[in-house]
């Protein structure tokens, strides 16, 4: 491009937004948002938790029972678990108060299991019926209580019955150090229900900042999407006016067109203006029906003129809007070179229109080989490549204008429309939200369950060790599986990356290994195979940090090596199975919290999105109604009844005392001169002021408009622009005392030229006022409305 060339290129952004929105009137609509669906979620897993679990106890609790009544056992056992079950089958549907108490009464039963077995059970259980089936229990009912209440009764409660299920295997225990076995079984216990109950109370308050993070988006949608609207909305009547009315006004203001044509186009202009207030169609159009109407507008306005249409993939269908809005930015760029093309030069212009379209979408190129321009120079009072062309595709979704001219090179203009999702989206993303890991744990709380982990095991490694076996062994072993869970809690991305994830297993087999070369199947120790409990819980965190298939990998290759294991020291097979089946459980609890919670975060990026796409949709509708009525008002109150009155002219309209219009319908303009000369006099005015509204909006006010009228009508030159940031409330400060400046300038002057523009952002000062009349000056406006002359 040489240094005559010059080209403008305005591209829009589609207004669909991926992410959820909100209304005014839609932001109080909590139902199915995230704390709902995670809260059912969690019901759901609990309920599904507690039927398992009550199966894998079922066996103990037949063993075990309160002798003086030996029903009561079995009768809590069934209250229990029929709490549980329910929780699950209600989670889905039954409201959350009725799920809320259920999951209380659970917590409250299984505190009165333990209570009760403490009161008038008869002390230790026989080695051959296991460790009370209500501690085994314990972690259910503490996750369903955490689910239900608050952060604090949620801790309290898992400490309570942690603590009452150390002293029940205390005081039910056969083995020497009763108060050992019973700490090592509650520090354990509460080590595994304090993982569960973080990681819900965790859940939860992420499922609350995340409602609140997605109405704030949908608000922030919806409020994008209604100024894009209200963009559009007076792009649109910028057009309309810039083509219809001031082209009228300017038409009867010359005085160069007939009575009849002045008054056809006014009919005209006021037809738009009624059509206007009318919803249109929203119907799309065919890319065929789109190559008629755009041969139809072409060839009436410049007959002959040279059409070829390029296709490629199939068309898709085009929206009514932007289809209307490339047709009427063709029809401006044609008149335009009808106008100016040849303005100057002798020969001939030659123009042609080239429609090309496909699977991307719709473009529109109008070229010609006169003159050209160049963009820079162009009065920034002329509207027509600014509104007309330009601003019409500003305002469709996916619409796109570039104006190239160069002086003696001719000028191309080329349109486009691409479908929402193949145009550019210069939006930011709204970020994503994990529902499961230990991502939703603060570091804190991290740091205090790893050494809690460490402690706990180390106390059940070397509390009552059996001496037996080398110590060095077990001494590795601790460290070999802190060291994995340490690893599985570092930070790190999401999901844990995979070579973390293997090196942990690695780990976990280190320790199984150190472990199975040390147990021997006649240890009397209860806390003998503690490692299984501790690389269940590396396991467990696995499923957290979204790697459930290489958690269940591992188990299974725990539970294969414990079934070697036991064949290889004479036991069967299912003693190995036996040894880590309840441990299975807590891996199918955690599976099932984390599935069910990414499950519910799918659903719910659906719903939101459906949210934000209604709230856009009902946000722009409302916004476009509003600016669009807002807009024709004020150009109804200013130019209404005028194109009124142009609408009824007629050549031979009546003088005043005839009472026929019309009676001389073949008299000479000249003898309505007067009437028309004031009634030019007004058209000029009010198109005056019409483009004051459109190129220096923000300035089109009171006391301006009063007091530029007069001054025209005195002969002022008065030109308004503002090229600053439509829409901050930052500028009224700036606006209001720049406008009083305009005012009280205009109110002296009697004749020559005033300039106000309003300048882009960052600039040092707000405003810029030059006046040009006996006498020359510039006065500046900052944004704290500070007026200078400098």
């Amino acid at each position: 491009m040489n240094s005559g060339e010059s080209a403008l290129t305005v591209t829009t952004a589609p207004t669909d937004v991926a992410a959820s929105a909100a209304t005014p009137s839609t932001a109080s609509v909590t139902s199915t948002e995230a704390s709902d669906s995670v809260a059912r979620t969690l019901y759901l897993a609990i309920g599904i938790s507690g039927v398992m679990f009550g199966a894998l106890v079922y066996g103990a609790m037949r063993l075990q029972s309160y002798p003086p009544m030996p029903w009561l056992s079995p009768a809590l056992w069934t209250l229990l678990v029929g709490l549980l079950a329910s929780l699950g089958i209600l989670a889905r549907w039954a409201p959350h108060r009725v799920l809320r108490i259920i999951a209380v009464t659970a917590g409250l039963v299984q505190l009165a299991t333990i209570l009760l077995w403490l009161i008038i059970g008869e002390g230790r259980l026989p080695a051959d019926a296991g460790i009370p089936w209500a501690t085994t229990f314990t972690g259910v009912p503490a996750v369903a209580i955490a689910a239900a209440v608050n952060s604090r009764v949620a801790w309290a409660y898992a400490i309570l019955v942690c603590s009452l299920g150390a002293l029940l295997r205390a005081d039910t225990t056969s083995y020497h150090h009763p108060i050992l076995i019973g700490l090592q079984d509650g520090l354990y216990s509460f080590l595994l229900v304090g993982v569960f109950v973080g990681l819900v109370l965790a859940t939860k308050e992420s499922a609350v900042r995340r409602d609140e993070t997605m109405r704030a988006a949908r608000r922030e949608s919806a409020e994008r999407a209604g100024r894009l609207a209200r963009r559009r909305e007076r792009l649109l009547i910028n057009a309309l006016v810039h083509d219809s009315v001031l082209s009228t006004l300017l038409m009867a203001g010359l005085g160069r067109t007939s009575a009849d044509a002045v008054a056809l186009h006014a009919r005209r202009t006021t037809n738009l203006l009624n059509s206007l207030a009318v919803r249109e169609s929203s119907t799309p159009i065919t890319a065929g029906e789109f190559e008629t109407r755009l041969r139809e507008t072409a060839v009436k306005l410049q007959p002959g003129i040279d059409i070829v249409v390029r296709e490629g993939e199939p068309a898709p269908s085009i929206p009514r809007e932007a289809a209307e809005a490339l047709v009427d930015a063709v029809a401006e760029a044609v008149r335009n070179s009808a106008l100016h093309a040849g303005r100057g030069r002798g020969g001939a212009v030659s123009r042609s229109i080239t429609l090309e379209r496909g699977a991307a979408g719709v473009s529109v190129i109008v070229a010609d080989d006169g003159v050209g321009f160049n963009a820079a120079e162009v009065p920034a009072q002329r509207l027509g490549i600014a509104q007309s062309m330009v601003g019409r595709m500003q305002r469709v979704a996916g619409g796109s204008a570039t104006v190239w001219s160069a002086p003696g090179h001719g000028t191309k203009i080329t349109l486009s429309w691409s479908p929402p999702d193949l145009a550019q989206d210069s939006r930011a993303p709204i970020a994503g939200y994990s529902f499961a890991g230990i991502r939703l744990v603060t570091r804190r709380a991290v740091r205090g369950a790893l050494l809690l982990f460490v402690a706990a095991h180390a106390l059940l490694a070397f509390g009552d060790r059996d001496p037996r076996g080398p110590l060095v062994f077990e001494i590795a072993a601790v460290l070999a599986v802190s060291a994995a869970a340490v690893l599985v809690t570092s930070p790190a991305p999401y999901p844990l990356p995979r070579q973390t994830t293997v090196q942990a297993l690695v780990l976990c087999a280190v320790t199984a290994t150190l472990q199975l070369f040390q147990v021997t199947p006649d240890s009397a120790l209860p806390f003998a195979q503690w490692h299984l409990g501790a690389i269940t819980l590396i396991l467990l965190v696995l499923v957290a940090q979204r790697r459930i298939g290489w958690a269940w990998i591992g188990y299974a290759v725990l539970l294969g090596a414990m079934i070697g294991w036991a064949v290889a020291n004479g036991l069967t097979p299912g003693d190995g199975v036996d040894m880590v089946i309840r441990h299975a459980g807590t891996l199918v609890a955690g599976s099932l919290f984390v599935l069910g919670l990414r499950r519910s975060a799918a659903t719910l990026e659906t719903i939101n999105s459906e949210r934000t796409q209604r709230a856009i949709e009902e946000a722009t509708t409302a916004a476009s109604l509003r600016e669009r009525a807002s807009e024709l008002a004020k150009v109804n109150s200013r130019a209404r009844s005028l194109l009124d009155r142009l609408a009824g002219l007629r050549v031979g309209e009546a003088r005043p005392g005839e009472s026929e219009p019309g009676a001389h319908a073949q008299a000479p303009c000249d003898d309505l001169k007067p009437v028309r000369t004031a009634l030019r006099a007004e058209c000029l005015l009010v198109e005056a002021s019409l483009r004051d509204s459109i190129r220096g909006r923000s300035l089109s006010i009171e006391p301006v408009i009063t007091a530029a009228h007069r001054a025209r009508a005195r002969g002022v030159d008065v030109t308004l622009i503002d090229d600053g940031d439509d829409g901050s409330d930052a500028r009224n400060i700036g606006v209001v005392a720049t406008s009083v400046a305009i005012a009280n300038e205009l109110e002296r002057m009697q004749g020559g030229r005033l300039t106000a523009r309003i300048l882009p952002s960052g600039r040092p000062e707000f405003a810029t006022i030059v006046v040009e009349s006996a006498e020359q000056r510039m006065l500046t406006v900052d944004a704290a409305g500070t007026v200078r002359e400098l």
